[in-house]
């Protein structure tokens, strides 16, 4: 490997600067509404009919900047979220570092995870780190997107990496210092391009030159030339990885798992309260519909709401996550088209909790732990947007108001 320090000085500025674009546009943002101010307040105390023009104006104006405030806002709130999400599979990635002999490579796999999720977008699917092309995947086909299962995906993946390590003569960090992140770089990028019918083709081509965004958009322009590649494919990818690594060393938290799996030891994407913890992102509080008696917007009539309708309010947050509240027993998923859409029903040990309207159903029958995710929130069945209606059956029969455990709601 060619230790190249301004190759390395390089992606060490393109990546602290991902971090940091948001946070400069919304300090500009917020300049700009308050020297509008200003001048709106001047303008009127001349009172000319030429200058009160003027103010109207500006008063347009100065909606289409608050407006672009909001969608910055919505953007680092969106970061946030990812962020949670990549938390919430810590120790199923700390589980299969372990396993591969790359503990201590934990954060870099997880900011690959994190990498996957920017890339994908709305578009997310269960093989939450690209693996179904890799040569490890034995249970599908070999297509990306083809594992259906969270924490196989993870295991496949830490596997790959593991290989890749080790044909590159990494046993400990130590062993590619200096030039660590750039060594990294080259590692996340090469399995990025692998696949089960290209396997190591970049990483072969870019080991002894090292990594550089030119060097992996010349591989990928290549390969899609001949047919190999996927126009789906950023030859950023080992710079992001990189970037978003320093975020998760930088804050060294995290919490828990995928489908089924335990809660955290530590930080939690969800706010706890005793031994519950929130459905949703603590940012999602507002309930549109409260338990009782109510107007029923979907089935337009009067009627007895059984449960809460948590809403999620976000310009740029669609599907947000939906969690366990408590440890339990996944007894019935399914789908209701006139009543709670796509559904969870879990067993608790004071009540069953049902969680509807989702967009996306992953857990499973069987067993789960707090803080577990089980589902995305969406508007399904007899809904008119996207919320969670969030249920407790009692086991002596009927139901109860779910903000009696929960104080935070508003």
């Amino acid at each position: 490997m060619n230790n190249n320090n301004d190759g390395l000085e390089q992606l060490s500025r393109a990546a602290g600067a991902v971090g940091k674009t948001g946070k400069v546009a919304k300090k500009s943002v917020k300049g700009a509404a308050s020297a509008t101010k200003i001048v709106v307040k001047w303008f009127f105390a001349l009172g000319s009919p030429i200058l009160i023009g003027i103010v109207i104006f500006v008063i347009f104006l100065w909606m289409i900047v608050g407006a672009a405030g909001a969608l910055v806002e919505g953007h680092e709130a969106e970061t946030a979220n990812t962020t949670s999400t990549v938390a919430g599979y810590k120790n199923a990635v700390d589980k299969a570092c372990e396993a591969q002999g790359i503990a201590e490579y934990s954060n870099f796999v997880r900011a690959i995870l994190w990498t996957y999720d920017d890339l994908c977008g709305e578009n997310k699917t269960l093989d939450i780190m690209g693996a179904g092309n890799k040569t490890l995947n034995t249970k599908t086909k070999h297509e990306k997107g083809s594992i259906i299962n969270m924490d196989y995906s993870i295991e496949v993946a830490v596997g790959e990496i593991a290989k890749l390590m080790k044909e590159y003569g990494m046993s400990s960090p130590e062993d590619i210092s200096p030039n660590g992140e750039l060594v990294l770089a080259l590692i996340a990028q090469s399995y990025h391009y692998d696949t089960a019918s290209n396997e190591r083709g970049y990483y072969n081509s870019a080991k002894a030159s090292g990594y550089t965004v030119a060097g992996a958009q010349a591989y990928l322009d290549s390969t899609l030339t001949s047919g190999i590649g996927i126009k789906t494919l950023d030859a950023r990818f080992g710079e992001r990885v990189i970037g978003h690594m320093k975020e998760l060393d930088a804050s060294d938290g995290g919490a828990d798992s995928g489908a089924n799996a335990p809660p955290p030891d530590g930080d939690c994407p969800t706010e706890w309260a005793g031994e519950y913890v929130y459905p949703l992102d603590t940012r999602f509080r507002h309930i549109s519909s409260p338990y009782g008696n109510r107007w029923c917007p979907a089935h337009k009539k009067n009627e007895f709401h059984a449960g809460i309708d948590i809403a999620q309010k976000s310009p740029t947050i669609y599907n947000a996550n939906i969690y366990a509240i408590a440890d339990g027993t996944v007894i019935a998923t399914g789908f209701e088209p006139n009543g709670y859409g796509n559904y969870v029903k879990i067993q608790h040990a004071n009540f069953i909790a049902i969680y509807g309207h989702m967009e996306k159903k992953i857990a499973v029958p069987g067993e789960i732990k707090r803080g577990a995710i089980i589902g995305t929130v969406g508007s399904t069945g007899a809904s008119t947007g996207n919320h969670l209606h969030f249920e407790l059956r009692k086991y002596s029969g009927g139901t109860t108001d779910p903000t009696t455990i929960f104080k935070n709601f508003k």
